[in-house]
């Protein structure tokens, strides 16, 4: 057998039987649902949690306050921070003190982040 004999041979071997190499970018992990209403459900109704603060309704004071919530595989509320204050912080006060008594069904079983948005007004 010659040189180029040799090389047409292991040419046809490496065709046949390719060499299976692992690559970084071979196949991509599977994309993580989104963490929203659907995955991270609140199990506990909002009135029944957030109370409107008695100074504030003397004073006629209502607001949104935006709280990011960090929420553990679990359900339970790790962590409650101020992302959008309402302007009183009477009413950040409050969000932030009555968070911690919040309850989800975290379909997810991890930890994640949750925005949430509590409305305090006063009704006519």
């Amino acid at each position: 057998m010659n040189k180029h004999t040799i090389s047409a041979f292991l040419l046809s071997l490496f065709l046949l039987f390719p060499i299976a190499t692992a690559s970084a970018n071979s196949t991509p992990p599977p994309a993580k649902p989104p963490v929203n209403s659907e995955t991270v459900i609140l199990l506990t109704p909002l009135y029944k949690v957030f109370k409107y603060p008695v100074q504030a309704r003397v004073l006629n004071v209502s607001g949104k306050v935006t709280l990011d919530l960090t929420i553990d595989p679990d359900g339970h509320i790790i962590t409650a921070k101020l992302q959008k204050s309402s302007g009183h912080n009477i009413l950040d006060k409050a969000a932030l003190r009555d968070a911690p008594n919040l309850l989800f069904n975290n379909t997810l079983h991890e930890t994640v982040e949750y925005p949430l948005t509590v409305d305090y007004y006063i009704a006519n």
